[in-house]
């Protein structure tokens, strides 16, 4: 038999295996609190005395705090009603020097489900704070009894329900399966409800491709999608979601999966496929064909947490993304306009408060960012607290983190650094906490940047755990014990979030803060994340904060990179010099604008060759001989003036492979890219440079002639055709793809010289470091 993935991870075999043989899979983890529940409570049951029971909740302290205190609310779960209400049932202290326990009182007056919400809260100073929670589900029988049960086993026991329901009905009539015994039903709300709909604002919108049924729902319907349809489709159907977000507030589904039936006597036809808009709407034309002797369509929909970017599910079986299903409209005459109204799920709605986090999350990285992670998976609820899983490459989220979007989109930066890193992460994983002072410097990077991401999306300048607590200030971190930014996750979030932010800091007069004489003070030359994530993070590998600063300094210039410099600085960082691209800098000092020489170089760099395995080869090849070069260049001036007629001509292409109406005009002219001049001055550069290299240097060079004997000569159509062909060989380069501060031994010692290190201040902005 073949296993799935999901399949093997319930097989108990499989996993005493894996533990038995592998060494620990390194997780990523949220940073831990100094006050926690724990979550570690099985099952209990037993009968209500005057419908009321007292729940007993384990405390565990690992630090000081100065003031804390426990609160639970009940939500009654009513299938029926869009808002439920949340009533807190207690609330009391916490010793600071002892908290073990506290005993909550629960009074459930009717039979059904609730949802028990437990939370720790509390202050460190007075300007940082931290949170935990817990949720239990309360089922109460109309005999009284009652079973406290997590938020795991309660998905799952209702997913058994679901399935054993249906394969009873499918047994008795195999030949007409009954879909919505597998799918939770929607719910209509009241033109009241509908009218507190708040739309999203002041964000960019982009809209993800939707998924069709799973695989395993298309064993059971009719696909009939592409013969749903007719030059003039009479029937008009549409629809809008919502959902009940955490804060209270109503905001529309954004980006979910809406796939559309016709419900039939034998299999039901699945008809096509759309996706919720960032009003929630949603739209569909199709024919009125129902088959012989049928009287009109009988359309119904279900939409689900998935599209090609993200999904939602609770991991418990094959096909256990969350999903909901309509009620059904029959016999639908010709010209009928139907619309279902604004609905939601009747169940799991906070698997829909997580779904809106991550799809912020995506939304931002491509906006932002300017990078497209792909496909991150996620899991929810699970026990043992959320983190990013290397193994099964998914978000596993907390069942009480569906308040806590700072949690879910740190997690998912982990998911960009591993994709980015080529499936891998160089974090050791881990406890860890924004205390510690002496981190292993790779964790605190990965830490670091889930974080300083997250801030790039959130702007608050803090962490919160749960929204509504203190958190921990990130704006303006404070560590009494480090002084070695390097290895503190705080401090690297800091640094981050320093070079994004708008507001500018200073230490105050602590030096807890940051170093004196130096601040935050690049509001108008701030670092855009598209430079940290896109430019610098994107293909390459880092095993540390200052390694990927070092890669990141070769993509900054000007005042912008002197004021990034100070940033790194007063955040406790050493600031090496920006040597991977010293190069092409004191090249471009014989240009009359630098910088702009440097953008279209880059841009060139990163459309051009940065996705194929051949460009970026030679990508490597120029960053680990970068300070040799620069050294041949600074002492041959006729060397320099004929390198930068070279570097202005691939300058030039990158503006105008980034600009739809320059390129279209270079393309019309069928010149030669490389003309036969040009390639002549390339081949005497060369000769010139190789006489007085390194053998390392020698050797990388000689790859040149043969590119160059391809390339001259070929227009920029022919070429575009060429190295589409190229990269559609072989995929990319698995992992660390791109890597700027590896040198060969003599880029090494050139690297100290001071007139390459002259003219790499040349490009910083001085400020006073002393």
């Amino acid at each position: 038999m073949i296993y799935s993935t999901k399949e093997l991870r319930k097989s108990h075999f499989f996993i005493y295996t894996l533990l038995f043989f592998l060494p620990a899979i390194a997780l990523a983890r949220p940073p831990s609190v100094p006050i926690s529940i724990n979550d570690d409570i099985k099952e209990q049951s037993g009968k209500l005395e005057d419908k009321s029971l007292s729940y007993q909740v384990q405390i565990e302290q690992s630090g000081e705090v100065q003031s804390a205190q426990i609160e639970a609310y009940l939500i009654y779960q009513n299938s029926e009603v869009f808002e439920q209400k949340r009533q807190r049932v207690s609330r009391e202290k916490l010793s600071r020097e002892n908290a073990k326990e506290a005993n909550i009182k629960l009074q459930l007056d009717k039979p059904g489900v609730y949802l028990l919400e437990v939370l720790v809260k509390g202050e460190l100073d007075e300007d940082n704070g931290f949170s935990d929670d817990m949720h239990r589900y309360v089922l109460v029988d109309q005999d009284g009894r009652y079973r406290i049960i997590s938020p795991k086993q309660f998905v799952s026991e209702q997913r058994k329900t679901r399935e054993e329901r249906f394969h009873n009905a499918l047994q008795k009539n195999p030949d007409s399966p009954d879909l919505r015994l597998l799918n939770e039903s929607t719910l209509k709300l009241t033109p009241a409800d509908v009218r507190k709909v708040k739309s999203f604002e002041g964000i960019s919108k982009l809209t993800a491709r939707p998924v069709g049924p799973s695989g395993a729902t298309l064993k059971f319907i009719e696909q009939k999608s592409d013969q749903a349809w007719s030059p003039e489709d009479p029937l008009s159907i549409s629809g809008r979601l919502v959902f009940n977000d955490f804060d209270g507030v109503s905001r529309p589904l954004v980006n979910v999966s809406v796939n559309i039936y016709d419900e039939d006597v034998g299999f039901d036809d699945h008809l096509g496929t759309v996706s919720t808009d960032w009003n929630g709407n949603w739209s569909f034309s199709v024919n009125n064909d129902d088959g012989w002797l049928a009287d009109g369509r009988d359309i119904y929909y279900t939409f689900k947490l998935e599209n090609t970017r993200i999904r939602v599910q609770d991991c418990d079986g094959i096909d256990s993304t969350y999903r909901w299903q309509s009620a059904t409209h029959d016999n639908l005459s010709e010209g009928t306009v139907l619309n279902f109204g604004t609905e939601t799920g009747s169940t799991n709605r906070n698997s829909m408060q997580v779904w809106n986090s991550l799809n912020l999350a995506w939304n931002g990285a491509v906006n932002l960012g300017e990078r497209d992670p792909g496909f991150v998976d996620s899991c929810y609820p699970e026990d043992g607290g959320s983190l990013w899983s290397r193994f099964w490459e998914e978000i596993d989220i907390n069942s009480a983190d569906n308040n806590g979007p700072d949690i879910i989109t740190h997690e998912y930066g982990h998911a960009i650094m591993y994709y980015a890193y080529g499936s891998d992460n160089p974090s050791p994983g881990g406890a860890h906490s924004f205390g510690d002072n002496a981190q292993n410097a790779s964790l605190s990077w990965s830490e670091g940047w889930g974080t300083g991401f997250m801030l790039a999306l959130r702007p608050d300048g803090r962490y919160n755990w749960n929204e509504g607590d203190t958190g921990q200030s990130i704006e303006n971190f404070s560590d009494a014990g480090n002084r070695d930014g390097n290895r503190n996750e705080g401090r690297v979030a800091a640094a981050i979030n320093d070079m994004i932010d708008a507001p500018n800091d200073n230490n105050g007069g602590s030096l807890d803060r940051g170093r004196d004489e130096v601040d935050d003070d690049n509001s108008g030359t701030r670092v855009n994340l598209s430079s940290l994530l896109n430019d610098t993070l994107w293909g390459s590998w880092h095993t540390d904060f200052e390694d990927f600063w070092a890669s990141l300094s070769g993509e900054l210039s000007g005042s912008v990179l002197g004021n990034a410099n100070e940033i790194m600085f007063y955040n406790y960082m050493d600031v090496p010099e920006p040597l991977s691209c010293v190069a092409t800098k004191v090249t471009a000092l014989e240009s009359k604008s630098p910088d702009q020489t440097l953008d279209g170089l880059r841009r060139f760099r990163d459309h051009a060759l940065k996705d194929f395995n051949g460009g970026q080869q030679l990508i490597n090849s120029y960053y680990r001989n970068s300070p040799e070069l620069a050294w041949l260049l600074i002492k041959n001036s006729e060397l320099r003036k004929d390198t930068m007629r070279i570097v202005q001509l691939f300058s030039d292409f990158g503006f105008a492979m980034t600009n739809n109406q320059r390129f279209r005009k270079l393309a019309n002219t069928r010149r030669p890219l490389v003309s036969d001049e040009m390639a002549t001055l390339i081949r005497n550069v060369i000769s010139r440079i190789e006489k007085e290299a390194s053998e390392e240097l020698r050797q990388d060079m000689s790859q040149l002639e043969p590119i160059l004997n391809k390339v001259a000569g070929l227009d920029v159509r022919a070429l575009q055709a060429k190295m589409a062909d190229t990269k559609a060989k072989h995929p990319k380069m698995h992992r660390k793809q791109l890597q700027q501060s590896t040198f060969n031994p003599t880029s090494q010692k050139a690297a100290e010289n001071d007139e390459v290190k002259g003219v790499i201040k040349q490009y910083i902005p001085p400020f006073d470091s002393e």
